[in-house]
């Protein structure tokens, strides 16, 4: 996606909640685990995968570390079914920003590439990243072409969105919000980078 977090915001507050309720065929069974890359992506996703298992998980981690091995990974956590997992990884830039080892990287790349391509269908991967680093995943030769073919660039809410996304929960819980009020929030983030994110921290400590 071309948004970064406003486009995670959307995926948390629409996507998600649409699958759980059964939006495609089947997908209110799914297993849904979500991370961030962080420093130790390995470790992000074991913990992500342990979230989400049928079983205990001891080891995963260092499973993953040592063999990065993430479909043997992902079906040690599902049952043994036809159950599925959708991986949503927020914030897909971390992996070139916050982890520092290439090769931790780079292995990271590979393994989930591979993943996706051999797990019998049963992982799915939804990752939300800034438009700005999107050339370096089409870099990796197997993860890239994925990233290529499932590209969706996520643009901006307009003023009217935004403040539908404002008024409609506040009204859902009994809210009414003062008037001019939205307005006036929808002004400070307008044509800001991570307007979602910034809406979501000031209406939170609005509420509070």
């Amino acid at each position: 996606n071309g948004q970064g977090t406003d486009a995670a915001a959307g995926f948390r507050a629409g996507l998600i909640p649409a699958l759980r309720a059964g939006g495609l065929g089947g997908s209110a069974a799914w297993r849904i685990a979500v991370m961030l890359p962080g420093s130790r992506p390995f470790e992000e996703l074991a913990a992500a995968l342990g979230s989400v298992a049928s079983e205990p998980t001891t080891g995963l981690a260092e499973e993953l570390d040592r063999t990065g091995d993430i479909g043997r990974a992902v079906a040690r956590v599902l049952p043994g079914d036809d159950t599925r997992l959708l991986l949503v990884i927020d914030q897909f830039e971390e992996l070139f920003t916050v982890t520092r080892d290439g090769t931790v990287r780079e292995r990271f790349l590979e393994a989930l590439g591979t993943a996706l391509g051999g797990a019998r269908g049963r992982l799915l991967a939804v990752i939300t990243m800034r438009a700005d680093f999107l050339d370096r995943p089409l870099l990796a030769p197997e993860f890239g072409e994925l990233v290529r073919e499932g590209l969706e660039a996520v643009t901006p809410l307009t003023h009217d969105e935004l403040d539908e996304a404002i008024a409609r929960p506040a009204a859902a819980v009994g809210l009414e919000l003062e008037p001019g009020l939205a307005s006036e929030v929808i002004a400070d983030v307008a044509r800001q980078p991570g307007a979602l994110p910034q809406l979501q921290y000031a209406l939170t400590e609005l509420f509070e």
